[in-house]
């Protein structure tokens, strides 16, 4: 759908016809094209009922948009990705808005099934993975009788090695919970002085192993915020993990608290190696790492940064990413003090 610089429906093409239910008669029709023209200002002019779900506001120089929609096409839901584009003239001029729609249905469907599987295989792990912790327990605390030096070694890398896999069945769980809205919260009014107490303690052993500095820059009186305290340690835990594991030895965390009349900023900033301009975009995805993480720590899900993104975006809160390879990562999150969701 095209939208003249007069803000009138000015070109529909077929497939838009038959999907939307448009007509002739729809060309000249006046459409707001305020707020970045989004599908809801076309209500008036397509009869069908539809859902729709805002994904970008807008990119970085403010070109387009990105929505998706539920509609019913032949008694079947479809899912369509639409993108609102400025139609630009060769002296750069605005010529109008397009519309383009790109329908997702069968990768939504995939993505569901590989959620379910994921989902089914995660639970079926959990299981003999516990088992094999306590086992494994049980013998290194001497319940099966003593053991030499060279036997406990050897099960204290196996005890590792399941504990990783339980972290990442775990991961690959909470992801399957997320995206199927099943990701349960309990919010209530917490002191954030706690979730930062209990994340610090979890971490500070493998900090002075590393013989790293963590330095917290806070108010000294925290208010209160409408948050789910275990959802929000895991927050804090995880990109401290990532500050720890990606710093060098005898390098600098920093976690820099401000509140203001509105939100609670939280600042975790680290000497690490950096995340490239080309990564940095794809951070927050599924399965993603950094190339240069790669190279410095083979182990990692790439999972972390999805389920932090989307317990922020849970409490109603923005994340940002500010980074410069080798020289170092800064994370922002900021918190609405009072419950707005």
């Amino acid at each position: 759908i095209f939208v003249d610089r007069y803000n009138n429906i000015n070109l529909i093409n077929p497939a838009a016809k038959n999907i939307l239910g448009l007509t002739e008669k729809s060309l000249g029709v006046s459409i707001d094209t305020s707020n970045n023209c989004p599908m809801s200002n076309f209500r008036t002019v397509i009869k069908k009922e539809f859902q729709i779900k805002e994904i970008d506001k807008a990119n970085h120089d403010n070109k387009f948009i990105s929505e998706e929609i539920n509609i019913m096409v032949n008694d079947q839901e479809q899912i369509y990705k639409v993108i609102t584009a400025k139609v630009l003239d060769t002296n750069k001029e605005i010529l109008g808005l397009m519309k383009i729609f790109y329908n997702l249905t069968r990768e939504k469907g995939i993505d569901k099934m590989k959620s379910e599987f994921i989902s089914i295989a995660a639970h079926q792990l959990r299981t003999p993975l516990s088992a094999i912790k306590w086992v494994i327990k049980m013998i290194l605390d001497g319940d099966a009788g003593e053991l030499n030096v060279e036997q406990k070694d050897l099960l204290r890398k196996g005890y590792i090695s399941n504990e990783r896999i339980i972290r990442l069945v775990n991961d690959l769980l909470n992801v399957s919970r997320i995206e199927e809205g099943k990701f349960g919260f309990n919010f209530e009014k917490t002191d954030f002085q706690e979730v930062l107490a209990t994340a610090k303690s979890n971490l500070e052993g493998l900090i002075a192993k590393n013989h790293q500095e963590l330095i917290v820059q806070k108010p000294e009186k925290l208010p209160k915020v409408y948050l789910d305290k275990e959802r929000m340690v895991m927050v804090l835990q995880n990109l401290l993990d990532n500050a720890v594991k990606y710093t060098p030895e005898y390098g600098k965390i920093e976690i820099i608290i401000t509140t203001d009349k509105k939100f609670l900023h939280v600042k975790v900033k680290d000497q690490g190696v950096g995340i490239s301009k080309n990564d940095q975009a794809k951070l927050f995805s599924k399965f993603f790492r950094a190339s240069n993480a790669l190279k410095l720590e083979t182990e990692g899900s790439g999972l972390g940064l999805f389920i932090v993104k989307n317990i922020i975006e849970k409490h109603n809160g923005l994340i940002e990413l500010k980074s410069e390879e080798g020289r170092g990562t800064e994370i922002n999150f900021s918190l609405p003090i009072e419950r707005k969701f």
